[in-house]
């Protein structure tokens, strides 16, 4: 489920339901929430895919990962979410790197397969990509597309947030 709380005078809460499915895993864990600005709430699941839900109409779209098909998500284990200025969503996976599209039109990109498991996702204030991982530290991506492991060492990366003001801050496991 997804809810939502308004506080503000009085308390209105909106539960909505994932669609369940089947197969070997029905785990729906959410893993993480965005909303992209265009009326949607992008939800990434533990191994049931992306859904996006559409705030004005109620629909909800999953996005899974096709097997074979270049044009879906890498994994349909989606650990974070994340947008760039131009709208582009990114969707972390554990094993597959990332997945993204430019145009939330469910066409999705297979990406930085390199990084490994990624957990945490954020843009800084340059506009590169920085990559928190499963034991293999952080990752930038350079506005060239360049992909650099930073100092870090190999540790677990589960949070990533830029200030605005040119840092990044990272929350690692212990």
């Amino acid at each position: 489920y997804i809810c939502r709380y308004i506080v503000g005078g009085r308390c209105v809460r909106e539960m909505v339901s994932l669609p369940q499915t089947t197969g070997a895993s029905q785990n729906n864990a959410i893993r993480d929430m965005m909303d992209d600005g265009r009326g949607n709430i992008w939800i990434a699941t533990d191994h049931q895919g992306v859904f996006t839900y559409n705030k004005k109409t109620g629909d909800i779209t999953a996005m899974r990962y096709l097997r074979d098909n270049l044009l879906s998500l890498s994994s349909d284990n989606a650990t974070c979410l994340t947008s760039d200025r131009d709208g582009t969503i990114w969707v972390g996976h554990l094993k597959t790197g990332i997945s993204y599209t430019s145009d939330a039109n469910n066409i999705m990109q297979p990406h930085a397969l390199q990084c490994g498991d990624i957990l945490a996702m954020t843009y800084d204030s340059k506009g590169r990509l920085w990559m928190g991982t499963d034991g293999n530290g952080i990752y930038i991506e350079n506005t060239d597309g360049s992909i650099v492991k930073t100092a870090l060492p190999n540790i677990t990366v589960m949070a990533l947030i830029s200030d605005g003001q040119g840092g990044v801050w990272a929350g690692t496991y212990n």
